[in-house]
C-alpha cells in the first residue's frame, strides 16, 4: 500500500499497485483526498476493478480480486475495501463510497 500511496503522492493522482498472489489478485490503491470519490474513477469504480480482472483472467484462473483503496492526507488515511470472490456463491464486498450512483443502482444499493 505504501508505495501505491509514494505513488499517488508524485503524480498527485489515483495510483494502484497488483500482485498476483496464489488464487488472488490484490490491488493497492491510493488516492490524495484533494481528488474527490468517485471523480477518482472517470468510467466508475466496477469497470476500474473488471480491468484487472479482465487482464488477469480471474474468471478463467478462478482468481478472487481484492482492492485496498486508501484515501489520504498528511494526516488521515480511510481505508475501503472491494472484494470479488472466486466462487460467486461467496459474500462479495463493494466499497459503496467508491461507486457512482448508477453503479449503486445497478447493484441495487
Amino acid at each position: 500500500m505504501e508505495l501505491a500511496v509514494r505513488d499517488a503522492i508524485d503524480c498527485r493522482a489515483l495510483a494502484t499497485r497488483s500482485r498476483l498472489l496464489p488464487g488472488l489478485v490484490l490491488l493497492a490503491t491510493a488516492i490524495p483526498t484533494d481528488v474527490k470519490c468517485p471523480a477518482a474513477f472517470p468510467t466508475g469504480h466496477l469497470d476500474y476493478i473488471e480491468r484487472f480482472a479482465t487482464s488477469y483472467g480471474i474468471q478463467e484462473h478462478h482468481l478472487s480480486l481484492c482492492d485496498w483503496v486508501v484515501l489520504f492526507d498528511a494526516s488521515n488515511r480511510v481505508v475501503d475495501l472491494t472484494f470479488l470472490p472466486a466462487d460467486q456463491a461467496d459474500l462479495t464486498l463493494f466499497a459503496t463510497d467508491l461507486l457512482t450512483p448508477s453503479e449503486r443502482q445497478l447493484l441495487g444499493l
